[in-house]
């Protein structure tokens, strides 16, 4: 456990009352608090989180399911998946009110339908993959198959790290740090749930994916957590992401808005990375097997693709709207996924992606360690 104290200025300035509204501001706010050293809080709700992890695991599996030759996806099946319809089926057992599709942005939800009905049509194909004909292709190892659509893109991928970002990225970044969600009741107390202020933020944190003890235990870890772990060896993130929602929640329990928002700053920032540094990664992936393993590059390349996609969703993102279609357009030729092609990619268009995400997030002396 760690004590936070407010600087003494700002103390003073308290009890020298700067001026009526710094007054009332800081009224709401506790000069120390404690900060606990995991997200162990009286409390504390975000099963809602935690059936849509469970809902996307389930569907991802049924969808990366048609990598392997002769399995055909029901693509009404994956579709009630998406929606928690009565035909999804799924092993676990969801609230019917939770879905995917709803809290997936507007902008993007038919998107997503797309791209589902797209895998079950082509997943009954037995050709193999080429340009203009959707298929599955080997790594040179002859122990992974991937499934491509037309324009050699592996959808199962593009959905599962889409709906990471276009749904529980900006869930979390957008909606439930969004002034609509933490400018609310923070006195009132739901019995299992705390203050509205306390729930939004604990629904926030469930779409991390981590369980309360992270990173001291990194086990169990989903979608987010997963790849925030796979990148702190080079970028230290598990840390950062998670001792600011411990600190926030704590701050908003001592009513200290001045931290939440510090902590918000500083998730938003440090989770905006673990999405771009993932995108690198696999950049680096597939400029390593270029020219030797197709399969592998189409793969990794579709990952890439779904990482920089993500980034849009961070109402705080570093790089602009333009500059982030910029990325996808030298990348695979378009910003619209459906209109992509990784076909007439060069070795060239992906470096030069790489070197201008790297300049952009800070990235260029660690790069090619990512």
């Amino acid at each position: 456990m760690k004590k936070y104290i407010l600087p003494s200025a700002t103390i003073l300035a308290l009890a020298l009352g700067v001026s009526s509204c710094e007054k009332d501001k800081k009224k709401e706010e506790s000069g120390t608090y404690t900060v606990p050293s995991t997200y162990e809080f009286e409390n504390i709700d975000y099963s809602g989180q935690t059936a849509r992890l469970g809902m996307l695991a389930e569907m991802s599996s049924y969808l990366k399911s048609a990598n392997a030759s002769g399995v055909i996806i029901d693509e009404n099946r994956a579709l009630a998946m998406y929606e928690n319809g009565p035909d999804a089926n799924f092993t676990g057992s969801f609230d019917a009110s939770k879905q995917l599709k709803s809290k997936t942005i507007s902008t993007e939800q038919g998107l997503m339908s797309s791209l589902i009905t797209n895998l079950g049509t082509i997943s009954s194909v037995t050709s193999d993959a080429a340009d203009g004909t959707a298929g599955r292709i080997k790594n040179n190892a002859k122990t992974k198959e991937y499934l491509l659509n037309d324009n050699g893109i592996e959808l199962a991928q593009v959905i599962e790290k889409g709906l990471m970002g276009s749904c529980f990225y900006y869930q979390a970044t957008s909606v439930y740090f969004g002034a609509s969600k933490m400018d609310v009741d923070n006195e009132t107390i739901e019995a299992g749930k705390g203050t509205k202020m306390q729930h939004h933020w604990d629904e926030a944190f469930g779409y991390f994916g981590v369980p309360l003890d992270f990173p001291l235990n990194n086990s169990g870890v989903f979608f987010w957590g997963k790849y925030t772990n796979s990148r702190d060896g080079v970028l230290d993130c598990n840390s950062k992401i998670m001792n600011a929602f411990i600190q926030g929640r704590a701050a908003i329990g001592a009513k200290n808005i001045s931290d939440r928002d510090a902590a918000i700053a500083t998730i938003r920032s440090e989770w905006e990375k673990v999405s771009a540094a993932s995108a690198i990664h696999y950049l680096n992936s597939a400029l390593a097997s270029f020219t030797s393993d197709r399969g592998v590059v189409h793969h990794a390349l579709s990952e890439a693709i779904a990482f920089t996609y993500s980034l849009k969703f961070n109402v705080e993102k570093s790089a602009s709207l333009s500059e982030i279609d910029d990325y996808l357009i030298t990348l695979a030729g378009s910003s619209d996924i459906s209109k992509m092609n990784l076909y007439k990619i060069t070795k060239e268009n992906v470096e030069r992606v790489k070197e201008n995400m790297s300049n952009k997030y800070g990235f260029t002396a660690i790069a090619d360690t990512l």
